[in-house]
Parts: C-alpha cells; structure tokens; sequence
C-alpha cells in the first residue's frame, strides 16, 4: 500500500482531488521466466507496471532487483540513470515515466533463483512502494545465443591502373550455423562490384558502389564467386571492398585493401620552337600558320592544360555559348539574401549566379503537417525578384534551414507543403527558378527520399523541367550521399551543394579535396555538385578566409574540373564580404564553355585554364594567341602544362619582343 512520509497535508478541495495526492503504483502478480531468457513487462503482455499521480508533474521511479537487471525503454522526455542494471532510476512526467515503464525487460541469470524486484515512486512530498516475484528457471534450461554470421574474405590484391581485378578465386564466402538466409553488402572505394546473379541471389546495385546480395548461404556464396571489382576510372592508389553480412540481428563487418596501379604514360605536350615578334604585335599558334601547340594522353579522355606567361596576355579559342542547355553558366556561383537582410534584394551582388532567398520555413518542428510559410519581418519585394531575374541572374526559394529542416516522411506532408509554395511563389514573388532543401540540419530519416522526389516531380510538372531542385547537405556521410544520388538517379535533382563550412577540418586544402572524392565514389557526378563555402571570418575562428576559399576551390578544381560551381553560405549576401567572394570566383569563371567546347576560365589573361576532351583542348589552343604588354620588348616565356588529374606534363616557350 502507499505510504505518505512527513507531515500530514492532504485536503479534499472541491475538485474531488486532493491536493499532494500520492502517487499510486501497479504491479503485476508474480511472473515467471527461463533461465538467462529476459521477462517483459508491457500492456500488451497483461503484466504491466506503472504509476499514477495526479497532481504531480513529475515524478521520480526507483526500480530495483535483488538478482538480474533491469532495462526500462528511453524516450528524449524522461531522465533515465544506471538503465540495464539491478538499480534503475527515472525522473519525467507520470506519462513520459509511464512509457518509459511499458516494455520493461527483467533480464535473469542463469540460474534457478526468485527475484524480487521493487518499485519506489516519489512526487517530492509522497512515497509509494510495491514489490512483485519473478520466478526464474522452474527447471527449464535457457535457449542457446544466437549465433553471428562469419565472413571468410581474402588478403590484400592489386590490379593494374584501369584493369578490372576478377575475385572468382579469392575464396571470399559467408556462414551463419543458424540463420539459413543472409544479406551481405559490398561497398567499394575507388570502384565497383559486379556479380552473377545465375546462382539465384538476390542483387541490387549490381555493377555500383554499393551491392547488396540477399538470398541464402549458397546462392549468395555462389555470386561471391564470380565478383570482378572494377577501379572507377582515373582512380589509383588505395581501394578497399567493406563487406558486411547481417541474419537480421547480428552482423560481420570485414575489409579487403585493394591497391591500384599509377597510369602508365603521362600527358603530352607538343609546342614550337621559341618565336620573334614586334613590340605590340600579337603572335597567333595554330595548325595554319606552322606553329601549333597540341596536347595528347595515352590513358585519360579529359585533360586541363594551363598556359601561363609574365609579360603579355593569353587567349585561346572560344567554342560554343555562355550558357548551358539548362540555363546556367558552366560554373555558378550561389548566395543567399537572408529573411533578416537589411538590404533589397538587388543590392545583391549580380556576379551570383543564384540567389536563394532565405528561408521558407515549416509551421511547426519540421515533423508536423508540412505547412510552411515565410518567417518575419518580411518577404523580398516581388518588382526586386522580377528585376534580378531580368538582369540575368535566378532566384530560388530555400526550404528549411537551422531548426526548420524538412524531414518528411508522408505525402499528406509533401501535398501541404506543396499547397503552401504555390501561391507564394506564384503570387508574392512573382516567379522563381528552383527549391533548394536546406535539409543540412539532421541525417535523412525514414521515407524522406521518396518524399523530396514527389515534391521534385510535382514542382517540375507544375514549372517545366528545368525548375532547379537543389539540396545544401552538411554532412558528408552515407546517409546524405545515398539520399542525393537517389534523387539524383530520378532525375529531379539539378545538382548537390556539399557544405565545407564553419569546421577548422576545411581550413586544410586535402580534407575538402578528398571529401569531393568520397562523393564522386558514391557515384555523384561532379557536374551535378556545387562546392559549399563559406567566409564568414569575421563571425567565427573556424571558418574559412576567402583566401582559403579559393585555395581549397583550386585543390579540388584541379582533380575534378567539371564541378559545377560553388556556394557562398554568407550571413550577409549583401555585404563586402559576399561581394568579395562572389569577385574572386567570377574572375576563375569567366568565359568557361558550354559543353560544345572545352571550359576556358580567366581567358585574355596572364593564366588562362582549358578544360575538356583532348579535341576539345586542341581546338581550343588552335589559334592561341599571344599578345605582349603595350610597350614591352625583350624575353617572355609561355609555360604550357596539361594534366589528367595524376600526372602532369611542363614545356615551355621562349618569346623574343623586338622594337
């Protein structure tokens, strides 16, 4: 029965409830259980334990043992202390404690013994203790551990530079002694994996990154047995297949390093002997007048050559447009106009490629009913929208952001977002070019993929197929690459925007470099991905200066030149900083090519950078001009240097400027 400590305070007031009402306990009648087999104590089960106060609005639970231990179910609403031992402790409301308490598991020893386990409840001024017996053993013996399934893998291979290495005799198998049917995944590093699905297995991914084969032991071993592991191509060096097979409880996680031969033959360069020309004349190399550069690979489609000189200026051979068949430029560079923007929205810098007005957020927590609005003081004036978009640059709408993600898991979410953008895009912003889920905030959960490619489809059929759908992910794990490659294999997504941002990690030019390489192996295609950055290094220690910012731009350029841009996460788009930012990547973008020719950064310059197809390259520098500084004479050298991303080739050529 309860007991009541302490003076004596208890007044039926008019409400029929007393005021310091005690808590109230209920347990169950004396339980059994076999020995080492855990008792769970639940609603469903007809045994629960659980406590009532009515006036309290918290509690505190102590539960003990006096054999075995005890583990209660957590939930973010209750304080839980010492779970899984013989002394539990809770402290939350008496429906979060409650929860907590529905599930319970009473774990035995492997013995014959009876516990007896007690329940003390306090509201700070009333007590309540109960006891109830468990029963273990009675003479039936525990059941046997599972057991976890065994992964027999092979040593360290190697394989030469883009030479598919055959496993069919590497001896790699799994085993489980008592689950008949297993899952194995393979996920690669530097490749991908292809199997045969002859011996009936189960394969998703075949020939990806990420192959998943579910079956039974025998046909699963019976793919392993035919598995070719390809290097991505370009990659060398360090490769690595993780294998892991799960029962559905249990799981073997093994590794198998795969070394990857360097390519054999580097890029080459073929240039002209040294020229003699006038002060202020122009020298033009090309086929036609006998005095061609041209480059050539033995082993890569794709090169970038860089033609750099001291005194006089550059400038190759345009091919093609300034923009895309999507609309955009070959290299974008995004900002935001933020909700708390003190500035109109074209007092933003107009060498952004995009603006994202920042941020259209949920009504609620992000797991509500999908509603979203735009937060206070105020939306961008629909003339400003109407007027950047005039002058060339597009506009997007951000959904989400810090707090404000948008993890949806059902359609009805999805329908009621959708309800809410359509008259505001339509309406109060006059038009825009594209979403951009600001989904960084929190790992995808549950059905979320499905949903952003409904909302992506419902969005592009109501505004045309070239509506940007567009997606900021911070963290760059599994979970976020998964997610983008499925949108982007559903083809709703535009391109992917990786955030290096506000992390003392990305002040190092390698970490973004091989970040850049961890979604490219996912696979992600560079074209499809913008660079996040951001320099706002008057606000925080950790983040990037713009000189970082454009040094880590570089390292990761030279190693994946089809990137498609970057983006500026700056608080103040339409500050000095923002615009300072947004300068120095115009300078590195422009002129770059449609893909009818090759992609000429800084051209009529001192450095002028050609990215392409070896064709593409050669026509480019077909007609290379070069043309001195007004008034120079004397020697100046053209340095020409072309590579394939690994190995490089330098010539040079000397210039003689006569008066």
């Amino acid at each position: 029965m309860p007991r009541i400590f302490g003076k004596a305070r208890l007044r039926i007031p008019p409400s029929g409830i007393p005021e310091n009402a005690p808590p109230i306990n209920t347990v169950p009648a004396t339980q059994t259980t076999p020995q080492g087999t855990a008792k769970q104590f639940s609603e469903a089960n007809g045994n629960l334990v659980s406590i009532v106060d009515v006036d309290s609005p918290t509690v505190t639970v102590h539960l003990t043992s006096s054999v075995g231990t005890i583990e209660v179910i957590p939930n973010p609403s209750t304080m839980i202390w010492n779970n899984n031992t013989d002394k539990v402790s809770l402290t939350g409301s008496p429906a979060n404690v409650n929860r907590a308490l529905n599930g319970m598991y009473f774990r035995p020893p492997t013995a014959d013994v009876t516990a007896v386990i007690t329940i003390r409840t306090t509201d700070g001024y009333n007590v309540d203790i109960d006891s109830f017996n468990v029963t273990v053993g009675v003479g039936t013996p525990a059941a046997p551990a599972p057991q976890p399934p065994v992964n027999t893998v092979t040593s360290a291979k190697t394989t030469a530079y883009q030479t598919a290495l055959n496993l069919s005799s590497a001896n790699i198998s799994v085993y489980d002694p008592d689950t008949p049917s297993l899952t194995t995944t393979l996920t690669m590093s530097g490749g991908t994996a292809a199997v045969s699905v002859a011996g009936g297995a189960s394969v998703s991914g075949n020939g990806s990154s990420l192959v998943t084969i579910s079956g039974t032991q025998a046909q699963i071993n019976a793919a392993l047995a035919t598995l070719i592991y390809t290097p991505s191509a370009g990659f060398s060096g360090a490769g690595q297949i993780a294998m892991s097979t799960s029962d559905g409880a249990l799981v073997d996680y093994d590794t198998i390093a795969i070394t990857v031969g360097a390519p054999v033959g580097a890029p080459v360069n073929t240039v002209p002997a040294s020229r003699v020309m006038t002060m202020n004349g122009t020298q033009t190399f090309s086929v036609a007048n006998g005095y061609p550069i041209t480059v050539s690979d033995p082993n890569s489609a794709n090169l970038t050559v860089t033609l750099k000189a001291t005194r006089g200026v550059l400038n190759a051979v345009a091919v093609g447009g300034s923009l895309l068949a999507d609309g955009y430029p070959p290299k974008v560079i995004y900002g935001f106009w933020p909700s708390w923007g003190t500035q109109p929205l074209l007092n933003v810098s107009q060498n952004f490629s995009i603006i994202g007005l920042f941020h259209f957020r949920n009504s609620g927590n992000g797991l509500d009913n999908g509603s979203a609005a735009w937060p206070y003081p105020g939306w961008p004036a629909r003339a400003d929208v109407e007027a950047v978009r005039a002058r060339g640059q597009k506009v997007f709408l951000v959904i989400g952001g810090v707090g404000n993600q948008f993890n949806y898991q059902t359609q009805q979410q999805s329908d009621n977002l959708l309800a809410a953008l359509t008259p505001f895009i339509n309406n109060d912003l006059g038009g825009i070019d594209g979403v951009d889920f600001n989904n960084w905030v929190g790992d995808p959960v549950g059905d979320y993929a499905t949903q952003l490619i409904y909302i992506a489809g419902k969005l592009k059929t109501q505004y045309g197929p070239n509506f940007a759908i567009t997606a900021p992910v911070k963290n760059s794990n599994a979970a976020n690459r998964n997610l983008m490659k499925a949108m982007s294999d559903a083809n709703c997504l535009h391109w992917a925007n990786p955030q290096f941002t506000d992390n003392a990690a990305f002040k190092t030019a390698d970490v973004v470099k091989n970040a850049i390489g961890t979604w490219v192996a996912t696979p992600m295609p560079t074209t499809k991905m913008l660079m996040g950055l951001s320099s706002n290094y008057n606000m925080a220690t950790d983040s990037l200066t713009l000189a970082e910012c454009t040094r880590e731009w570089d390292a990761a350029y030279a190693v994946n030149p089809t990137l498609r841009g970057v983006g500026c996460y700056n608080t103040e788009s339409d500050g000095a900083i923002a615009f300072a930012f947004a300068n120095a990547f115009k300078a590195r973008f422009d002129t770059a090519m449609q893909s009818g020719g090759a992609s000429i950064t800084t051209n009529n310059s001192k450095q002028v950078v050609i990215y392409g197809t070896i064709a593409q390259c050669n026509a480019a520098l077909n007609g290379l001009t070069y043309k001195p500084d007004a008034g120079i004479t004397g020697a100046d050298t053209i340095e020409v240097t072309s590579s394939d991303g690994t190995l490089t080739d330098v010539d040079t050529i000397g210039v003689t400027i006569n008066p």
